[in-house]
């Protein structure tokens, strides 16, 4: 027995809302994960340790967030669905969370500059699946003048030859 289209969608939406409620719990646990793990110094190898567990969980979170917008698109695509709707996510619980972990991952005395490197793109890459919304784009009428010219200086002729 197949499943209605309405269906189909009704179960990719309800998959999706239980993946932004995981994404949310696994952002705010690594938000604690810094606190305690800043406040209780342990051994280098420890600090490795927890570094390369956060690197590899923020990949998994990446990865969840790319699995979801494949999926809408696929579901643009087979149910010709609105295109707007398709790229958008809006969560403003998942977006307070990362930009609170990113301030401890900013912070955090890492123990291998490229753990802090690879957790810091990796979300970023993550904030651009939720901030695109944030941006507005200003068009201007008139032509910007060049600040490299100003009006009240000369301008210098052709013939100038620099030592």
């Amino acid at each position: 027995m197949s499943n209605s289209p309405e269906q189909i969608i009704q179960m990719m939406q309800d998959a999706e809302s239980n993946e932004r409620k995981f994404i949310h719990a696994m952002l705010r646990f690594h938000i604690h994960s810094f606190q305690h793990i800043s406040f209780n110094p342990g051994s280098r190898i420890l600090h490795c340790q927890f570094e390369k567990c956060m690197i590899a969980s923020l990949a998994l979170i990446e990865t969840m967030h790319l699995n979801m917008i494949t999926r809408r698109i696929l579901l643009t695509e087979l149910f010709c669905l609105h295109e707007e709707t398709a790229l958008e996510f809006d969560d403003r619980d998942i977006e307070l969370a990362i930009l609170e972990l990113q301030r401890h991952i900013k912070h955090y005395p890492f123990s291998n500059i490229t753990h802090k490197m690879q957790c810091r793109k990796i979300v970023k890459q993550i904030k651009t699946y939720h901030f695109h919304h944030h941006v507005k784009v200003i068009v201007l009428d008139t032509a910007l003048p060049k600040p490299w010219k100003p009006a009240h200086y000369p301008i210098l002729s052709q013939d100038v030859t620099y030592a």
